[in-house]
């Protein structure tokens, strides 16, 4: 029993250095979010990008949050699904054929272990995307451009003189609460977790959705389906899909007069390089290994391997 809890507590601490940075990375959201106010900058009386109407959002937040987080993750899930169900199909000669990874000094089927490794990845990607992007929000405090029409100064009082005169402070008289929200506009969060999600998924799509696993698919279908085709041009395609949503998401909050150009082009760059930099470096999504060397494991009852 000793040894078995040692073994254990082991096992979990090798884990604690990674919760400890994950923990540490969203509380910097949660701070900003609850804790702290943005920048408070003037206006110039002559800057009309900052004179357009309220609009309701295209894109809810709630919409935001089901298709960038939820998504993904059923995607990933449904990916190592069919990954280990395509790996056994060419297994099919070897009677016992399973695949287990170990994670957290547990053996688990290769699909579970596989989608908590990527789902891990891409959740520690949404804290830093999430992290990054109010850090600019709140210390840049640009203005939206509808900033005028709910903060409701006075213009008259505030732009006596000079039309061109720089106006600090701005005494507003609208509600606070959207006052502080028009002070978010750089850089764009719907646009960065929106491209950050389809790049996570289409750089992930073209490691783990590869040629030999479609083809390989195609066989577990026309077992157990009947199902003869299957189009190579699938990854593409949902690729294509992933890069329309995003750039929708993004426009709709220039033509919702959320955001300015700079503001969702700033977004987009930045989802698109911590997915970059969270994926490609540490996740051996372009390893082929795994599946060179199915020929020799289909020849194992049992294969093993370390997961994360």
């Amino acid at each position: 029993m000793p040894s078995t809890v040692a073994r254990t507590f082991c096992c979990f601490s090798n884990r604690l250095f990674d919760v400890a940075i994950l923990l540490f990375i969203s509380s910097i959201f949660v701070y900003l979010r609850r804790f702290s106010t943005p920048f408070e900058r003037g206006i110039f009386c002559t800057d009309v990008s900052i004179r357009y109407p309220y609009r309701e959002n295209t894109v809810t937040e709630s919409m935001l949050i089901i298709t960038t987080i939820g998504g993904p993750i059923i995607m990933i899930i449904v990916c190592e699904i069919l990954r280990a169900a395509a790996k056994r199909a060419k297994c099919l000669e070897t009677a016992h054929y399973s695949e287990k990874y170990d994670l957290h000094c547990w053996r688990f089927p290769a699909a579970v272990a596989q989608s908590y490794k990527y789902i891990g990845f891409f959740g520690f990607g949404v804290a830093v995307n999430a992290a990054l992007t109010f850090i600019f929000k709140y210390k840049v405090g640009a203005l939206r451009p509808y900033f005028l029409a709910v903060c409701k100064p006075n213009m008259t009082s505030l732009c006596s003189g000079s039309l061109v005169e720089y106006v600090d402070p701005v005494i507003c008289t609208g509600n606070p609460a959207d006052v502080i929200e028009a002070r978010q506009s750089f850089l764009s969060g719907h646009s960065s977790m929106a491209f950050y999600a389809a790049a996570f998924l289409v750089i992930y799509l073209q490691g783990r959705f590869k040629i030999d696993f479609l083809s390989r698919l195609l066989i577990y279908l026309q077992g157990r389906f009947k199902i003869d085709f299957l189009s190579r041009l699938l990854v593409p395609f949902m690729q294509l899909l992933l890069v329309i949503f995003a750039l929708f998401t993004a426009l709709s909050r220039v033509s919702d007069y959320k955001h300015h150009s700079s503001d969702v082009i700033a977004g987009g760059l930045l989802g698109i390089v911590i997915a970059a930099a969270v994926l490609i470096p540490r996740a051996d999504v372009f390893n082929a290994k795994s599946d060179e060397d199915d020929d020799d494991e289909c020849a194992q009852s049992i294969v093993y391997r370390r997961g994360i």
